[in-house]
């Protein structure tokens, strides 16, 4: 959610061509000191091919995310859980290689778009049952896409339309604005306020 990485980057529809797929030499630690990975405060992602709909396409692209720094919410730390998920599956495997998939099955093998889902709708339906007592809540609404949605419709609104299709990899900015960026009444009323304390100024 943080990054806005699309799903075929993490779990590709045909996992037997993971040719987009996100793999362990695509990531940077920043500070990159592998002795002490809980100083990191921000990590980087190359992304070796943004097409993840085309076969041979090569269109690089990069992301990153920061550590979080309220501790009402350090639970949803990305740079926390990316780290404790790195050390899991690349520092304490010995068989783990820099060309390996950053995402793989519990049984070790590529993980593929429906075993993700599958994952997914089940954590979060558990999730529901345990601890937000919704028993109507429809997960089944719920995708790998919904991330990269949830990502675009937090960020718009807080800052450029211009720098929201950057952090989603729009090839066009009207992507975004058609998708994401649709004001409200109210929003688009609040201008006024701005408006108005520009003319008061001048």
């Amino acid at each position: 959610m943080f990054t806005a990485i699309r799903v075929g980057h993490t779990a590709p529809k045909v996992a037997s061509r993971p040719k987009h797929v996100l793999n362990w030499e695509h990531i940077k630690f920043m500070p990159d000191d592998i002795d002490d990975l809980d100083d990191c405060t921000e990590i980087f992602i190359h992304i070796v091919s943004t097409k993840v709909r085309q076969k041979n396409a090569k269109d690089d692209w990069w992301t990153s995310f920061g550590k979080l720094d309220d501790t009402t919410i350090l639970h949803m730390c990305p740079v926390r859980w990316f780290i404790m998920h790195y050390k899991i599956n690349y520092l304490e495997n010995e068989d783990a290689l820099p060309t390996d998939t950053v995402f793989k099955t519990k049984k070790g093998k590529p993980l593929n778009r429906t075993t993700y889902t599958k994952e997914l709708r089940e954590r979060l339906q558990r999730s529901i049952r345990e601890q937000l007592h919704q028993p109507d809540y429809e997960v089944k609404s719920h995708s790998g896409i919904s991330w990269r949605k949830a990502s675009l419709a937090q960020l718009v609104g807080y800052i450029s339309d211009s720098r929201a299709a950057n952090h989603a990899d729009h090839a066009d900015i009207e992507t975004t604005r058609s998708h994401y960026a649709k004001d409200t009444v109210s929003q688009r009323a609040a201008n006024s306020r701005v408006i108005g304390s520009y003319a008061k100024r001048t």
